[in-house]
């Protein structure tokens, strides 16, 4: 086979064998379709191969133990629905049709892990880097302060250059202060009223603003935060997957009887 639940199917069938006659005509209908079918069997194979283990990843979803890298195989997997039931749409045989009719294409899910999860997301989920940016305004306003930080100063000392008029103007970081606006003592009586003196200096002063200790808290603490809303928004996801998890496990089994009748379609197994 060319997954493993298909593996697990095939052990199934030959651990239960089917009782009833009508119910084996069924089966072998469905594998003499594809038998007789070599380029829907050769299709079928090839998308096949790209179905990863939705069973046992949907018990690690339910039990919250998933990462990111498992959500983003369910999206994966769920890729290739729409091939697979175009693929079967012209069958004849009673269990080829029904699979077409009931298989789930998970469109929602598979939409909503695209969006909130990145393609390739880390194995951790406490150390960020694995929602797909534009998903959250916060955590891309995060990281580009985590990014900017530095271009956000310089910027900000040319605005307040130009504001004030002190053209000596310039800002600095201590681990005492933090960040700080330092001016020379010849443009002393040019300082807003708003500017909070923290330390006199022998040529200047040094005085800190709300904005600057916002913006401050903000580069000092985003890599924390952001760490921690992209769990959180992580796991907003992971528990609407939880919350669909009777679908995908429908979409499983019927993936895996797929390939079931496909292995022995392969086999010219027509008992």
């Amino acid at each position: 086979t060319k997954t493993s639940p298909g593996a697990r199917l095939l052990r199934s069938w030959g651990e239960h064998p089917l009782l009833s006659v009508g119910t084996i005509h069924r089966r072998q209908s469905a594998i003499e379709e594809l038998y007789d079918s070599f380029m829907l069997r050769e299709e079928l194979s090839e998308l096949l191969s790209d179905v990863l283990d939705l069973e046992r990843l949907m018990t690690r979803i339910a039990y919250g133990t998933a990462n990111a890298k498992d959500l983003r195989a369910v999206a994966n997997t769920a890729a290739v629905l729409p091939e697979v039931k175009k693929l079967l749409q012209g069958c004849k045989s009673e269990e080829l049709a029904s699979i077409y009719r009931e298989l789930d294409l998970l469109e929602d899910i598979c939409a909503k892990i695209n969006a909130g999860i990145c393609e390739e997301p880390p194995f951790s989920v406490r150390d960020g880097g694995m929602i797909a940016p534009g998903f959250s305004q916060e955590v891309d306003e995060l990281r580009a302060i985590m990014h900017d930080g530095k271009s956000w100063v310089e910027q900000m000392v040319a605005a307040e250059r130009e504001r004030t008029g002190i053209k000596t103007l310039k800002m600095g970081y201590n681990k005492v202060f933090g960040y700080y606006i330092e001016v020379s003592r010849s443009f002393a009586d040019q300082v807003p009223a708003h500017y909070i003196r923290k330390q006199t200096l022998v040529n200047g002063e040094r005085y800190i603003t709300e904005e600057l200790k916002e913006m401050e808290a903000k580069i000092l603490g985003a890599g924390d935060r952001v760490c921690a809303l992209e769990y959180e928004i992580f796991q907003q996801i992971r528990a609407f997957v939880a919350q669909n998890s009777e679908r995908v496990q429908r979409t499983a089994a019927l993936l895996d009887l797929t390939e079931g009748f496909d292995f022995f379609g392969c086999l010219g197994l027509r008992l």
